[in-house]
Order: C-alpha cells, then sequence, then structure tokens
C-alpha cells in the first residue's frame, strides 16, 4: 500500500522545501545519518586493445565473406553458362538426330516398297525363265535327233572331210537301195575328247542327217 511509503517520503519533501538545510530541526523528524565515504571514481580510460581487434577481425570475415559470395556468384554463373552451353548442344544434336531418324525412316519404307516391287518382279522373271529353260531344252532334244552317233572308225580315216566320209560310209555299210536317194549329212565331227594316243579307242563320230526319215 501507498501509506506504508508515507515515513519514506518525509525526508525527501523537507529536502525539497529546505535544500540549504536549518540549524533546527523539523519535530518529529531525526537527524540524517551522513553519507559513506565513497570511493574515487576510476579514470575513464581509451578502448581495450582487445576490442579493437575483435571489431578489425569482425570486419575482415565480414570482407571475405561478401568477397567469397561474389566469387560465388561468378563461379555459378559461370557453370551455368557452360550447362547451358552444353544443354543447347545437346538439343542441338537432339534434333539434328531426329531429322537424320526421320530420313532413315522414310528411306528404310521407300527400300522397303522398292525391295516388295523386286520380289514380284523376280517371281515373274523366274516364271518367264523357267518357260524359256524348258522350251531350249525341247528344242535342243529336237535338234539333236537327227543326230547319229558312230563307234570305232579309226582317227583320221575322215581325211578332214567328216562330211562327205559319213554320207559315203553309210551309203556303203547300209546300201543305196535302202533310202529313196542319196543321204544327206549336214555336218559330222568328232566328239570333243582328247584326242586318243597311238593304240587308244578312236574318239566317236556325231553327224547329223539333213531328214529324219533317213535315220
Amino acid at each position: 500500500m501507498w501509506c506504508d511509503r508515507i515515513p519514506l517520503l518525509i525526508p525527501l519533501l523537507f529536502l525539497l522545501l529546505f535544500p540549504h538545510g536549518t540549524s533546527s530541526h523539523a519535530p518529529g523528524l531525526s537527524q540524517p545519518a551522513p553519507d559513506p565515504p565513497q570511493r574515487p571514481s576510476p579514470p575513464i580510460t581509451a578502448t581495450p586493445a582487445p576490442v579493437i581487434q575483435e571489431e578489425g577481425l569482425t570486419k575482415e570475415i565480414r570482407d571475405e565473406i561478401s568477397s567469397l559470395r561474389e566469387t560465388t556468384k561468378a563461379d555459378i554463373k559461370t557453370v551455368h553458362d557452360k550447362l547451358m552451353g552444353k544443354v543447347e548442344s545437346l538439343f542441338s544434336m537432339q534434333k539434328e538426330a531426329a531429322v537424320t531418324q526421320s530420313d532413315m525412316e522414310q528411306s528404310l519404307s521407300d527400300t522397303s516398297d522398292r525391295l516388295t516391287a523386286l520380289e514380284n518382279s523376280y517371281q515373274t522373271l523366274a516364271a518367264d525363265q523357267k518357260k524359256l529353260e524348258e522350251k531350249c531344252i525341247d528344242l535342243e532334244n529336237r535338234s539333236r535327233r537327227q543326230n547319229i552317233r558312230i563307234l570305232n572308225i579309226p582317227e583320221r580315216a575322215e581325211n578332214n572331210m567328216p562330211t562327205i566320209f559319213i554320207a559315203t560310209f553309210l551309203s556303203k555299210v547300209l546300201g543305196e537301195e535302202n533310202f529313196d536317194g542319196p543321204i544327206l549329212v549336214d555336218c559330222a565331227h568328232r566328239s570333243l575328247a582328247p584326242k586318243p594316243r597311238s593304240g587308244e579307242r578312236p574318239r566317236p563320230m556325231i553327224a547329223r542327217l539333213h531328214y529324219y526319215s533317213d535315220k
């Protein structure tokens, strides 16, 4: 309560009313006790050296942090620029690869179409070739129907005139009366085997008759 503080406020009021003091004391007030002796204040000195060093170290650390921050920003920007260059290069390469792939797909499609057409043409040509081969075999066989093969005629008996020799030989051996007319021989020759040595079996002679009826 504030009533309990009144005894403490009375001396303060007395000092305010009588700042220079008086010989008599106010009734009810006791003589104030003398102030205890005070120690002299220590002299004010300059800021200690450790504080200055700490401030300098703090400033140096801040400057170093700021320098590292700027360096880091520059390094990050450099790395970013390099990465962007790499990314752009990769994007360009990917774009070229996509174009190449598209061209290859188109070329592959064209090649596949051409291969299909070639297969169809091959089948047609193979069928035609088979027919022609059969015709050639038939014609060759027909052309050989008039051929005769004569064995055991001594070598050089034809005297380099095999056609005349075969015509005369057939007339003598078979008899001219067995034919309606003279025997006509289109061509005659020895077989294509190597010329035999002395004492070996002579090569056969092959002749083509002009008329099949003579055969």
